[in-house]
């Protein structure tokens, strides 16, 4: 019985030990995004669709924002999803 015990704590410990440090280091190596990317990305309808000629909304606002793309090819968002894109890349050059 002693030795169920043990294995049961020995386990219990290392699972928590190795939890513990995925999240220190899931929040140290964490991938930076640019906030502007964030920013028309919480504009975009988020349909995911590829009508854009990009995989996801995310994508796509990746490639807004480094220019490699124009804003109005979002079919999904129409005009009113396209002039917010454009004010807020205003707001970013106006900075």
């Amino acid at each position: 019985m002693s030795i169920f015990i043990s294995s049961i704590l020995c386990l219990t410990f290392l699972g928590i030990s190795a939890g513990w440090i995925l999240g220190c280091f899931s929040r140290k190596f964490a991938p930076q995004v640019d906030p502007l990317i964030e920013k028309v990305r919480t504009v975009l309808p988020g349909a995911n669709c590829g009508a854009c000629g990009f995989s996801s909304c995310d994508a796509f606002a990746q490639a807004v924002v480094e220019k490699k793309t124009e804003v109005n090819k979002c079919r999904a968002g129409r005009k009113k999803v396209w002039e917010a894109i454009d004010k807020i890349l205003k707001g970013k050059n106006s900075d």
